[in-house]
Parts: structure tokens; C-alpha cells; sequence
């Protein structure tokens, strides 16, 4: 398949596409766990098309963002870890008002694209 071509999702699917988008959207740094979003019938089918379009990131197998949300996410805690020095858990937590069941999953994904590094208990930009 060409780089180019995108498979689309069947009709049938697009509303409980619609609403794991809006889910997502509504609290974008904190997003209700993966079992919430997928509570639709077809939300699991659904969910699993999103991330495998790229739509959604998987952080963990819990916890999924919007890909503009992560990006969004990232750069927030890239800026706060540049302004500031290195940062906790919680001072991250708290700049970018999350929970702790998204930022530390968050932050060892952030860890493994190579973002951040965990020194200790802190972050550092890697």
C-alpha cells in the first residue's frame, strides 16, 4: 500500500469515532481511562483503528491521547523542563493540571522516544 492511501472507517463507525474524539477533547491533558472510552460496542474496534491511523497515541495500556494532545503535552513539559530545571512528577503534574495516572505513563513514554531522561525522581530533557 502507498504511503499515501489512508483507510477510512466505515460509516457505521464514525459516531463512536465522533465520540471517542470528543472524549478525548474535553480534558485534554487528562483523559478518562482507555475502558471508559472504549464502553461503546464498537469502541475497542474503534479505538484500535484511531491508533493505528495515528490519530491516537497509546501511552500505556490504560492511557491514549489524542496525537495533538500529546504534542501539545510534550511541548508543555519540554518548556516547563527548560524554563525550570529539572522537575518531579508532581511539579509536572501540577504545571500542566493532570493526574498523576497520566503523567507518569506519559512521562516513561516520554522517556523512550528519547524526551526526557529520569534522573532520580526528576525529568531532564534528554
Amino acid at each position: 500500500a502507498r504511503r499515501s492511501h489512508q483507510p477510512a472507517l466505515p460509516a457505521n463507525l464514525r459516531p463512536a469515532a465522533a465520540k471517542i474524539r470528543e472524549a478525548l477533547s474535553k480534558k485534554p491533558f487528562d483523559p478518562p481511562a482507555r475502558r471508559e472510552i472504549e464502553s461503546d460496542p464498537n469502541g475497542q474496534r474503534v479505538l484500535r483503528f484511531l491508533i493505528e491511523s495515528g490519530e491516537v497515541i497509546e501511552i500505556a495500556s490504560d492511557v491514549v491521547l489524542s496525537r495533538e494532545n500529546f504534542e501539545r503535552m510534550k511541548n508543555a513539559v519540554a518548556d516547563f523542563i527548560f524554563k525550570n530545571g529539572p522537575a518531579t512528577v508532581s511539579e509536572l503534574r501540577q504545571a500542566l493540571e493532570t493526574s498523576r495516572r497520566i503523567m507518569v505513563p506519559f512521562l516513561e513514554h516520554l522517556d523512550r522516544q528519547g524526551v526526557t531522561r529520569r534522573i532520580g525522581d526528576k525529568r531532564v530533557l534528554a
